[in-house]
């Protein structure tokens, strides 16, 4: 909002967090702002969209949240005209850096894997001088300051995010193969995972493939509610990024708001389960999801 004013445009992939959509579906609709929803897996959909001299921001999140889709960063990078703004909160900034491909503001819910422990509220915008003291001077008005205590707390979480995100990728990249030959599981939506469609892009443009990922349980939406009951050391929860391993079905949950027919497009099925992979041994992890699947099915 600090960027755009009444009958400007935006251009946002379709395919991304349900709050964002909420976002620009709801003020952003409200204060005039138009926005063009396209499919950011494919990066040409970016550029096509926009108007010259009415496009003030192209927005795009990579890894998605849930599915782990991708974007380009390199072609988001190099579109002329509109700021570009990614939304890194799942890659973190050790596992990607979208600046260097010539993005212009880069954001992050600070409040996962920044942290990393369950017990801050905070976000992160980084860009260029100017553009942050435009932000910075907005985000006063508008109250958007975190607490000292959040502050401090990010900044603890900081100091081991190295240590923390290679056990976590570690271990999601070592679930991700297991799950993908349980013959309960239809499909694992991963980076690191080689039949994943975008894993060269993930290669060239990630340090880390993240330690979030998604995966479909044969049987539907009954059969993750029963999967979902039996598991013991994993817990039912919509964040991500902590030390505990989390799970969340996100067509009932973070995205239930989202219309049918944007979550036919963007592949977000009611047996799409979201895995938030934490600190525990990955050996533990990985016993509690195999006794869920004998009990769900």
């Amino acid at each position: 909002l600090a960027l755009c004013s009444t009958g400007d445009h935006i251009v946002a992939q379709r395919n991304c967090y349900a709050g964002t959509l909420a976002f620009l579906n709801g003020p952003c609709a409200r204060l005039g702002i138009d926005v063009t929803f396209v499919d950011g897996r494919n990066a040409q959909e970016f550029a096509a969209a926009v108007r010259p001299g009415k496009t003030m921001l192209v927005m795009a999140e990579t890894p998605s949240n849930p599915q782990c889709d991708l974007v380009d960063l390199a072609a988001l990078g190099a579109i002329k005209g509109p700021f570009t703004l990614v939304d890194s909160t799942l890659a973190t900034p050790l596992g990607q850096r979208p600046h260097d491909h010539g993005v212009s503001i880069v954001l992050h819910s600070a409040t996962k894997g920044i942290a990393g422990h369950n017990d801050a509220t905070i976000g992160v915008i980084a860009a260029d001088a100017d553009l942050i003291a435009d932000i910075w001077g907005y985000s006063i008005l508008h109250g958007a300051t975190a607490s000292p205590f959040d502050a401090m707390n990010a900044l603890r979480g900081v100091r081991t995010l190295d240590a923390r995100l290679a056990r976590q990728c570690g271990s999601a990249q070592t679930l991700a193969e297991w799950l993908s030959a349980q013959k309960c599981v239809s499909a694992v939506h991963y980076p690191g995972l080689k039949s994943h469609p975008q894993h060269d892009l993930a290669k060239k443009q990630m340090n880390y493939f993240g330690s979030v990922l998604s995966f479909e349980i044969a049987g539907g939406k009954s059969a993750a509610a029963k999967f979902l009951g039996a598991l013991k050391l994993i817990r039912p929860a919509v964040t991500l990024g902590g030390p505990e391993t989390l799970i969340s079905h996100s067509a009932s949950s973070t995205h239930n708001s989202v219309d049918a027919e944007t979550k036919v497009k963007t592949g977000l099925t009611d047996s799409l389960l979201r895995l938030s992979v934490g600190l525990e041994a990955c050996v533990d992890i990985q016993r509690d999801l195999a006794m869920a699947f004998a009990q769900a099915n």
